[in-house]
């Protein structure tokens, strides 16, 4: 089992919800509901595991650009992203794009768009990156897809030349000519809301040494809440994000009350087929959420076997956007009284929205850290227990891997691999602490019990 110490990390700006891939953000199935699909695509079967044999380069050179896409999009169905990578490259190198072939145009920008996001999944964010940069390069001004490809390349980006892309992107918006001409207005204000939110994150991240950068990252802000749907919750958790670190938590807390307002039925609707599945299997018969407000959405089979419904993650913002919304909704309520109904409301709001995070991927050891922390400030020991010690079994097993890798390449301390390790050690003394405050917790708990 592949797992990882954080949230995938590659929407930098995790305000802007732009379609995500599977390391993109979108994550994946838990291991507990990898379930054969009955339409005949049983993508987890051994058959479809093995690797893909390589196209006949012979029999490729006689498809037309049409068939070669068709085939690469099937290729990315069967989860087979190599010989998708080759289809398209060989469609790519059949478009002659000269002489006003603007039909060309379009479709090379598509290839080259489906090439980054593959590449993208498959973690290579340089040759992601220069695909959607050339995807760019051709798409023709008039395509409605230029500026979304802009916001997408910017997401990838970092600092100054960030900002220029996302800068670009938002003055190509603002264009009448492109904005109303081929968004509807909803759709332009939605991509514009985005985009002023991500700019103000990076006055507050990369740019934050910049002259005037606070001022900056308020005014992107301001011209964000002015396009602000009234749906999305980008604009308030920026907001909420800003006021923590102006400490303003006051103002931060109405903010991510309104969050979680705005991602509550989503967020719930999936935590409850989480914790509908936890706590059918023994190990975990402990979790179990307490006062979420999240409403069932799971069933059972007709043979009794446990279903996720997983129709009730279509509505959910990013797995990244969803990780900052966790932490955001911890850090306003520690800005609280624990007699405060706020702070139990904030608390209760980050596990529902942590657990919505595990059913889509269990394999974040950050995951299941934060959950831990979040019933640790509800003061619910036994699941704070629980998830802290899952954390560390995790961990425990990613030092093993890396102790292994250093030893076969001869590392002999230094190195990246050596700063990973000592990271790992610094999460386990972290949890160790956790649990031991924990335990001491327990101790004067029932102190005060025999007190009685």
């Amino acid at each position: 089992m592949k797992v990882s110490l954080n949230a995938p990390a590659f929407d930098r700006h995790t305000n802007l919800l732009l379609p995500s891939q599977t390391t993109m953000g979108k994550g994946k199935p838990s291991s507990s509901n990898k379930k054969k699909k009955k339409n005949g695509k049983q993508l987890n079967s051994s058959k479809n595991n093995l690797p893909p044999p390589p196209p006949n380069a012979a029999d490729l050179s006689n498809l037309s650009v049409e068939e070669l896409v068709t085939r690469g999009e099937a290729a990315v169905e069967l989860l087979k992203p190599i010989e998708a990578l080759e289809l398209y490259e060989c469609a790519a190198n059949k478009i002659e794009i000269g002489n006003g072939n603007e039909s060309g145009a379009h479709i090379l920008a598509v290839i080259k768009e489906r090439q980054g996001e593959i590449f993208a999944q498959l973690g290579d964010q340089a040759k992601s990156r220069d695909c959607f940069a050339q995807s760019i390069h051709v798409t023709p001004v008039n395509d409605e897809r230029k500026a979304g490809r802009m916001l997408y390349l910017a997401q990838m980006l970092g600092g100054k030349e960030a900002l220029a892309q996302f800068s670009a992107a938002v003055n190509m918006l603002k264009d009448n000519s492109n904005a109303e001409a081929h968004f509807s207005n909803a759709e332009a204000h939605s991509m514009l809301c985005a985009a002023y939110c991500s700019i103000s994150e990076l006055y507050m991240t990369d740019l934050c040494f910049e002259e005037d950068a606070e001022k900056n990252c308020e005014e992107a802000l301001s011209l964000a809440t002015k396009l602000d749907d009234g749906c999305s919750p980008n604009v308030l958790q920026q907001l909420a994000n800003l006021r923590l670190s102006q400490q303003r938590g006051e103002e931060a807390v109405g903010y991510m009350k309104e969050v979680w307002e705005r991602v509550k039925v989503p967020c719930s609707q999936a935590a409850s087929t989480y914790f509908m599945d936890a706590s059918s299997n023994d190990a975990d018969a402990d979790a179990v959420v307490k006062g979420t407000g999240a409403s069932a959405s799971a069933s059972k089979s007709a043979e009794g076997a446990f279903e996720p419904d997983l129709s009730a993650m279509e509505n959910l913002p990013s797995f990244e956007f969803r990780t900052s919304t966790a932490k955001l909704l911890m850090e306003s309520a520690s800005c609280l009284d624990t007699s405060n109904s706020d702070y139990t409301l904030l608390n209760n709001a980050a596990v529902t929205v942590l657990a919505s995070l595990i059913i889509e991927n269990d394999e974040v050891v950050e995951t299941f850290f934060l959950i831990g922390c979040a019933f640790k400030a509800l003061f619910d020991w036994g699941n704070a227990t629980l998830y802290l010690r899952r954390a560390g079994e995790m961990l425990n097993k990613c030092k093993k891997v890396v102790e292994s890798e250093i030893q076969a390449k001869g590392f002999d301390g230094g190195g990246e691999l050596q700063l990973e390790l000592e990271d790992i050690d610094m999460r386990l003394e972290s949890i160790e602490e956790s649990l031991e405050e924990i335990e001491d917790s327990k101790g004067e708990d029932d102190d005060e019990m025999n007190d009685e």
